[in-house]
């Protein structure tokens, strides 16, 4: 039987939160957030500012699920991804300004996603996948 999306999902943050506390730098796991229209939100990791960057918002989306149509699957991940973080970027005060890393697992979104994505988004916001993150820090640094 195939992995839930919930199981992958939880491997999935476990791997990048391995990395943080391997690296040092300080989180908060599923830190919730209010839109200026009260709606309340949850990131799965907040990087709160340091002396040498200012705070970070990282969300994960893996698409290993095994589901009946891979690209409805994709589809879903990025309205999943679109709709959390537009609020994160334009209704959240203590967001507003901070960089957004989205972390994918070893299936990434489309080109045509990502470029949808970072058009709504903004010049703040990056897409790296869980093995790239591995072998650089600097998205957190």
């Amino acid at each position: 039987m195939a992995p839930s999306s919930y199981e992958i999902g939880k491997v999935h943050e476990t791997r990048l939160r391995d990395l943080l506390d391997a690296w040092g730098i300080a989180y908060i796991r599923k830190k919730k957030f209010t839109t200026d229209h009260g709606r309340v939100l949850e990131v799965d990791f907040w990087l709160p500012p340091t002396e040498t960057r200012g705070a970070v918002v990282v969300e994960c989306k893996n698409f290993g699920v095994a589901a009946q149509s891979v690209s409805d699957s994709r589809r879903r991940k990025e309205q999943e991804a679109l709709w959390l973080l537009i609020q994160i970027r334009r209704y959240c005060g203590e967001t507003r300004d901070c960089r957004i890393v989205l972390v994918t697992g070893k299936e990434g979104f489309t080109r045509e996603q990502v470029l949808f994505l970072k058009a709504e988004l903004g010049p703040h916001f990056e897409i790296e996948t869980a093995d790239q993150l591995d072998k650089d820090r600097s998205y957190f640094l």
